[in-house]
C-alpha cells in the first residue's frame, strides 16, 4: 500500500466524528485492518472471476449474483457530496449520476495516463464500494466493528471511517486499480466531503 494511500486513509479515519477516542497506537492497526477486511472481500469475490471475464461483467454478476437493485436519484446530504447509497432491505444501491459525471472528470486526467476509461471506471469504482458495504452487513467478520471484538480494543465501538476505507481498498483491488479511491475523498475547495 502506498504512501499516498495511507495518507488518505489516515485523513479519513482522523475526520470521523469517533476518532478522538482512538489512541494513538491504535491508528495504523486500524488502518491495516480496515486494508486487509477490503482485501479479503476482494480476492474472494475476484476468485469467482471466468477466465475470460472482464472484471465489468464480473462486477454485474455479483449484483446478479447477490440481488442488488440499482437505481438511479439525486442524493443530498448536507456538506457532503453522495455519489451512491446501499440500503439493505432490500438490497439497492442508488446512484446519483451527476456525481457519477463529477467523479469522470475528476479522475479524467489520470485515466488517460493509465489508459482507463473515465466513465466506465468512475461508475465502476462507486459500484464496487457500494458492493462492500452490502458484502459486510452479510458477513460479521467484514464488518468494521468486528476489529473491536477480535483485538480487544477499547474506545468506541464503530468508526463509519474504518468501513469507508474498508470499501475504497475493495474497490481498487477488485477493480485492480492504480489508485486508492479514497484519495478522491479528500475535501474539496467548498469544503465538502464525498461520500
Amino acid at each position: 500500500m502506498c504512501s499516498q494511500a495511507r495518507a488518505a486513509a489516515l485523513a479519513m479515519l482522523r475526520q470521523d466524528k469517533n476518532a478522538f477516542l482512538l489512541k494513538e497506537e491504535e491508528i495504523p492497526f486500524l488502518l491495516e485492518a480496515a486494508f486487509a477486511l477490503g482485501e479479503k472481500q476482494a480476492a474472494a469475490c475476484l476468485s469467482l472471476r471466468g477466465e475470460a471475464e472482464s472484471l465489468t461483467a464480473l462486477l454485474e454478476g455479483l449484483y446478479r449474483q447477490a440481488g442488488i437493485a440499482l437505481r438511479q436519484g439525486e442524493l443530498k446530504l448536507p456538506g457532503y457530496r453522495v455519489r451512491a447509497v446501499y440500503s439493505h432491505s432490500p438490497p439497492a444501491v442508488t446512484v446519483d449520476r451527476q456525481e457519477i459525471l463529477d467523479l469522470q472528470k475528476e479522475i479524467k486526467g489520470l485515466c488517460l495516463q493509465k489508459g482507463l476509461e473515465p466513465w466506465s471506471l468512475a461508475r465502476e469504482m462507486v459500484l464496487a464500494h457500494e458492493l462492500y458495504h452490502y458484502y459486510e452487513r452479510r458477513d460479521p467478520g467484514l464488518d468494521a466493528r468486528s476489529l473491536w471484538r477480535q483485538n480487544k480494543l477499547f474506545g468506541p465501538r464503530y468508526l463509519r471511517s474504518l468501513s469507508e476505507i474498508a470499501a475504497h481498498r475493495f474497490s481498487q483491488i477488485l477493480l485492480q486499480i492504480p489508485f486508492y479511491p479514497g484519495e478522491l475523498d479528500f475535501p474539496d475547495e467548498g469544503g465538502s466531503n464525498h461520500v
